[in-house]
């Protein structure tokens, strides 16, 4: 029974493609609606061409869309009051990601010993002592390797991209935290 409103289907199908065509129009043959749905499609297919090429670079906006535009630039562009809030800061990190952060600024930061693991641990160590005092050292590990990226290379800094890897990887579980 399955295989026969299959082949049914399938039937219409056929015969709803071999009617279709590329104008708009049914062929002879088919109905597939009356007259006012065919108009309604000629006039909706209308406003939908602009009968330019999609190539030409000298397509200019309608004046209804161009009036908007200026509309909205003329709105963005009003003052506000001032807010009686104080503007949004960002928490900084913690002091030792701050002291890590100028050492690396500075260039005595060096990853071929691997200071950056014992930075990790003691930052862990007081983090779980004192997770309120760390809410920005998410964003602080993650300063410290976009640093650590992009500083040129020089021998004692040979496991920089290491370094900046954990730092990511220990922003993250801090975030996640």
């Amino acid at each position: 029974m399955t295989s026969n409103n299959n082949m049914d289907m399938d039937d219409q199908i056929a015969y709803l493609l071999g009617a279709m065509s590329l104008d708009g129009r049914a062929l002879s043959g088919g109905n597939f609606g009356n007259e006012k749905s065919l108009q309604t499609y000629k006039a909706h297919d209308a406003v939908m061409s602009d009968g330019s090429d999609s190539e030409d670079s000298t397509y200019s906006p309608s004046p209804s869309v161009s009036s908007k535009a200026n509309a909205d630039v003329e709105a963005s562009s009003q003052t506000y009051p001032p807010s009686p809030y104080p503007p949004f800061q960002a928490p900084s990190a913690c002091s030792l990601l701050q002291y890590t952060q100028r050492q690396l600024q500075t260039g005595r930061f060096s990853t071929t010993g691997g200071d950056y693991l014992e930075t990790i641990f003691t930052h862990r160590e007081a983090f779980y002592a004192y997770p309120q005092g760390h809410q920005g050292c998410a964003i602080g590990f993650s300063d410290l390797a976009s640093l650590l990226e992009a500083r040129e290379w020089r021998a004692d800094r040979d496991s920089d991209s290491e370094a900046a890897a954990a730092f990511k990887h220990e922003a993250v579980m801090i975030a996640h935290s």
